[in-house]
């Protein structure tokens, strides 16, 4: 069971805004780059909850998102989960914003990252690459994609 959970963006922009779904009796508020949420729930409720996070913002970059979990007896989770969405400008001024569900392992076993990724661009803009990075390597990290 678990109490609550956090979605910090580190250095947010003044329009920076975190929204999410309300479901499972979990509620929340966003301050000043922090959505945190409350309630008694599953892990399962908070996951859902956690995946319809979504950033609206008016001003292009780079965002590291970081989420940590606390369970029913307080203890918060060790690792936060980090997120990195890329912000940019379409033609038309509006930001496309790639969101992404997290991924939360434990030592030695493999974990989904991102089992969802959107990315929304201009009509008959076509992409020509992506990339991602794991922050803080330990040496035995290992990014593999299907």
């Amino acid at each position: 069971l678990l109490s609550g959970a956090t979605v910090t963006i580190t250095m947010p922009d003044g329009s920076d805004e975190l929204t999410f779904t309300e479901s499972g009796g979990i509620t929340g508020s966003y301050v000043n780059g922090v959505l945190t949420l409350t309630g008694n729930a599953s892990a399962a409720a908070y996951q859902a909850v956690l995946q319809s996070v979504s950033l609206s913002t008016d001003v292009a970059g780079v965002r590291t998102i970081e989420f940590a979990v606390t369970d029913a007896a307080g203890q918060e989770s060790v690792l936060p989960g980090v997120t990195l969405l890329t912000v940019t400008p379409t033609l038309n001024g509006a930001p496309t914003i790639v969101t992404t569900p997290v991924g939360v392992g434990s030592t030695g076993q493999s974990t989904t990252v991102s089992p969802i990724i959107v990315i929304v661009n201009e009509p008959g803009e076509l992409l020509s690459g992506a990339t991602v990075t794991i922050t803080m390597p330990d040496g035995s990290d290992e990014l593999t994609f299907t």
